[in-house]
């Protein structure tokens, strides 16, 4: 009888053991970024998933060099990606048929959507440019967007913490209306520099919340 009683506490164990999540265990998620705004257009950006802290940027810093001034100022993405990936970061762009801002933008009702793949301990990180200003952009905090509450990955999360930055690497001009901006640019990096520092955004500009809703909901768990 006792040792019936043993087998079956050591099955209890091994089942719990089997149902609880760790640390090495990665799983899928899917990313959508809906355009719930009247009238305004979302730009391709880039998107990390990283147990790092302040990834792309630092507030009261420089921009680091690394491809975010061109997202910023240009709403091209690419240089940004390719800079992390080659770091050995995970990521990639949203877009839909274009990286180019006037060809890729959203408008309205539409979405970029992705998947990612993360592990406890991960975050994922994003960043887009609001196309109608010189240098100012949207992004996840310091921390990134949350994926997990300690080994368990949330399984449906409505992303509120997404804030508009200024790059502080280019003069700002009226918002839409600047010879400088991507609609009416002569060329990529057109415009005068700043030679400022990373920080909050106007509180006149069109914020986060008016723009986008982000989605983040659990997809499964990878074997």
């Amino acid at each position: 009888m006792l040792s019936r009683w043993v087998i079956g506490l050591m099955g209890l164990v091994l089942c719990a053991c089997a149902d609880t999540p760790h640390y090495n265990q990665s799983y899928n998620f899917r990313v959508t970024i809906e355009n719930i705004s009247q009238d305004g257009q979302i730009a391709p950006g880039a998107y990390f998933v990283s147990s790092e802290e302040n990834l792309l940027f630092t507030v009261g810093e420089s921009d680091r060099g690394i491809g975010l001034e061109t997202l910023a100022e240009d709403g091209d993405p690419l240089p940004l990606a390719r800079a992390f990936i080659q770091m050995g970061v995970l990521g990639s762009v949203f877009n839909l048929d274009s990286v180019d801002y006037l060809e890729g933008a959203i408008g309205p009702g539409q979405s970029f959507v992705f998947e990612i793949t993360a592990a406890p301990g991960q975050s994922l990180h994003l960043a887009t440019m609001l196309g109608i200003s010189n240098d100012s952009f949207y992004a996840s905090n310091a921390d990134g967007i949350e994926l997990f509450s300690g080994v368990y990955p949330l399984p449906l999360t409505q992303v509120t913490d997404i804030a508009l930055y200024d790059l502080g690497t280019e003069l700002n001009e009226p918002l839409g209306e600047g010879a400088n901006q991507p609609a009416r640019q002569q060329s990529p990096g057109s415009g005068d520099p700043e030679n400022g520092v990373v920080h909050m955004g106007d509180e006149t500009y069109p914020q986060a919340n008016e723009l986008m809703q982000i989605t983040v909901e659990l997809i499964d768990a990878n074997e």
